[in-house]
């Protein structure tokens, strides 16, 4: 496999993966971030992780620039989630020793 050709895969893909996250954003500007960031690990001897790197600076280059925010995580629906086990429940810890009354964890 030449890895020159593997490597622009690779970088065809990041600017994809933007792409689909960034569509506001004009696809030669997506182009250009990569491209430039990818060449600052041109000197780079272990290349494995530069997708990943790329990925994340240009992402957070695109979020400062465009002012979106990250989206927000999933939500557990609430039979799912800590705070309906007796286990975690402040009811449950009627011990009388130090923690009685804390808080329940929620996820």
């Amino acid at each position: 496999m030449d890895p020159t050709s593997d490597e622009a895969r690779l970088v065809g893909q990041v600017e994809r993966d933007l792409r689909d996250e960034f569509p506001q954003v004009p696809p030669n500007q997506i182009e250009t971030l990569v491209e430039c960031l990818w060449a600052h690990y041109d000197g780079a001897r272990i290349r494995d992780f530069v997708p990943q790197l790329v990925f994340r600076q240009v992402r957070e280059e695109l979020l400062e620039d465009v002012g979106a925010t990250q989206p927000a995580p999933p939500t557990a629906p609430p039979e799912a989630t800590l705070a309906t086990s007796s286990r975690w429940s402040n009811d449950a810890n009627t011990s009388g020793k130090s923690g009685a009354g804390m808080v329940t964890p929620t996820i």
